[in-house]
């Protein structure tokens, strides 16, 4: 089953953030192909931005040093671990 996006107090529906006349002046070839009268949306939107979870999700985590790393620069392995610190 498909859901539709809503909004919430915290992330509001960012299709509502989009005019069809706005979208119509993007240069893709998505909006120049087509007549006035065709809306054209794929099954991936690319117009919409994505929702914050997803980008969580998918942006990789800083991982600490492994041993053989710190033996070799201790330096570089402590500011990475405490950027994996300070961001996990």
């Amino acid at each position: 089953m498909t859901s539709i996006p809503h909004e919430t107090p915290r992330e509001p529906n960012p299709l509502h953030a989009l005019s069809l006349d706005w979208l119509r002046c993007r240069t893709s070839m998505k909006w120049r192909t087509h007549p006035a009268d065709v809306l054209p949306l794929w099954v991936a939107e690319m117009d919409v931005p994505l929702a914050e979870p997803v980008v969580r999700v998918v942006t990789p985590r800083p991982v600490r040093p492994t041993a053989q790393e710190t033996a070799q620069n201790p330096r570089a392995a402590s500011a990475r671990l405490r950027v994996a610190e300070k961001t996990s």
